[in-house]
């Protein structure tokens, strides 16, 4: 198995569901800024005021500074510091105040979704694109294979203390919208003694659309 070049970036799949990329987006929209100059090495007024309030608004939904410093990787370093100054901000500037608290209420509900980088893989004359989305702040994760053919999702975990809250729907759909229009498998296995058992898992599984694989007893699918 060889692989391939650049782990290619995360795609734009995240615009319905809480992201840094849907962060970026109403911040730079409700800033009166574009996403380029956003990411860029201008120092404006504006464009600053701007990433701090990318800085609050995402410190502030659980998603940790590893996560967030990547997107601003031609600039300076978004770090702990960086959040005070912005929460110091956001305490004595009411016009500041006022456009983070709009882009906060603009934001989907559920918890903070994030592609973390993934694994390109070169398999004979085709590719699989491995992916690996997390619940931040550590409530649970999804795998999700995706190659010419068709998707596979797997290893879909929430922390126990976080069940039922809808962290397991919500990592699903970024799963699935990382999947495109293609045919989709899901791996069904209860490994957790204090989770959900088969049945209740091939429950959940139906009601997003997958039904049972015949001769493939722990496998669902869902048609494009």
């Amino acid at each position: 198995m060889d692989r391939g070049g650049e782990n290619p970036s995360a795609p734009t799949i995240f615009k319905s569901m809480k992201s840094l990329d849907t962060i970026m987006d109403l911040v730079a929209a409700e800033f009166g800024v574009t996403r380029d100059r956003l990411i860029s090495k201008d120092c404006t007024e504006a464009i600053s005021d701007a990433r701090q309030a990318v800085v609050k608004v995402a410190f502030d939904a659980g998603l940790e500074h590893k996560l967030i410093a990547p997107a601003f990787k031609r600039t300076r370093t978004f770090s702990n510091k960086a959040y005070a100054f912005a929460s110091n901000k956001y305490d004595v500037i009411p016009e500041f105040r006022s456009k983070v608290d709009k882009v906060v209420a603009a934001l989907p509900s559920g918890p903070m979704i994030t592609a973390i980088t993934p694994t390109l893989e070169s398999i004979v004359n085709y590719r699989r694109l491995i992916w690996t989305l997390v619940a931040d702040p550590n409530l649970g994760q999804v795998t999700v294979m995706v190659d010419d053919e068709f998707g596979l999702i797997s290893s879909l975990f929430v922390v126990e203390e976080h069940r039922k809250q809808g962290v397991a729907k919500a990592l699903m759909e970024a799963a699935m919208k990382l999947c495109e229009a293609r045919p989709i498998y899901v791996d069904v296995c209860a490994f957790d003694n204090n989770g959900p058992n088969d049945e209740q898992l091939f429950g959940f599984y139906s009601k997003l659309g997958f039904h049972r694989v015949v001769n493939h007893p722990f496998s669902m699918k869902r048609e494009p």
